[in-house]
């Protein structure tokens, strides 16, 4: 869980635009297998989202455990509560967009990065929007894995193993990216 101070400093890193820039677009991307009734939790604060792939089917199961990007407004309950019980909890990541990324165009281009294709050919979904896997992840793509992932100007944000701070993957020139920003958390006794 963040400090107040904690969750100011992720708000200004991930909606305040460099220089001139407008505020950046925010959305986080959250698996549902980690998330106890996300999708009513969403619906209850009334935030745009929508399944990374959609269930096959209509059982609670399938609904309730399917991954969603979220548009996430800056103050808002929404983060609030993935920076407090959310913190540290491998919900998820953020990405921060330009101003005006729509969440269809965005969920578009993340749906391309959620199946891979195996040495044996099999397609399997790729779970890269999980905090462990992203870490690890990031580091290690090719060139051309690092253009597709940011073939729209965005940069991608989570927490690093303990929690205590977010860890931004960006471009910069063609060159990947990574800094670690420490974030104040809460003490145990406010967790």
């Amino acid at each position: 869980m963040l400090s107040k101070a904690g969750k100011e400093k992720l708000s200004d890193l991930l909606f305040t635009g460099e220089d001139d820039e407008p505020q950046r677009e925010v959305f986080a991307l959250l698996d549902g297998a980690m998330v106890r009734q996300l999708p009513d939790f969403l619906d209850d604060e009334e935030v745009e989202y929508a399944p990374l792939i959609p269930p096959p089917n209509e059982e609670p199961e399938e609904i309730t455990r399917a991954t969603y990007l979220a548009h996430v407004e800056r103050d808002s309950p929404t983060v609030d509560w993935l920076t407090g019980p959310g913190w540290g909890a491998k919900w998820g990541i953020w990405i921060s967009a330009p101003a005006g990324t729509e969440l269809e165009d965005l969920l578009g281009h993340l749906r391309e990065l959620a199946q891979v294709r195996l040495p044996d050919g099999r397609i399997v979904f790729f779970r890269f929007y999980d905090p462990r896997v992203w870490r690890a992840f990031f580091p290690t793509c090719d060139l051309p894995q690092h253009q597709h992932l940011f073939s729209l100007p965005v940069f991608y944000g989570c927490e690093n193993s303990d929690g205590t701070a977010l860890l931004t993957d960006k471009m910069i020139d063609g060159t990947p990216h990574r800094d670690e920003h420490a974030l104040e958390t809460a003490p145990a006794a406010e967790a």
